[in-house]
């Protein structure tokens, strides 16, 4: 019996971002200076057009206090969703 559990759904990094940011009262502009990278960057990866790298992870967790990990845990979940939607397709 396969004892695994996948998540129903998970949300791309940007999603949990975008909910953080506005918690905080930031905006893109003062995250992105605050995380050291432009601006379109930021929005990107905001929108999802863009994935973090394990330095962007770090630069957001350092600014959130909380682990780089966690932020590319995120991704590499989201990924792992689609990736099982697109199968199940098939």
């Amino acid at each position: 019996m396969d004892r695994t559990c996948t998540p129903a759904e998970a949300f791309p990094v940007g999603k949990y971002l975008s909910d953080e940011l506005s918690e905080r009262e930031w905006t893109v502009t003062e995250f992105a200076e605050i995380i050291g990278q432009p601006i379109q960057v930021v929005s990107e990866i905001l929108s999802g057009t863009k994935e973090i790298t394990p330095e962007t992870s770090a630069a957001i967790s350092q600014a959130f206090g909380t682990t780089p990990e966690l932020w590319l845990n995120l991704q590499t979940a989201h990924r792992l969703h689609q990736r099982r939607a697109i199968e199940s397709l098939s």
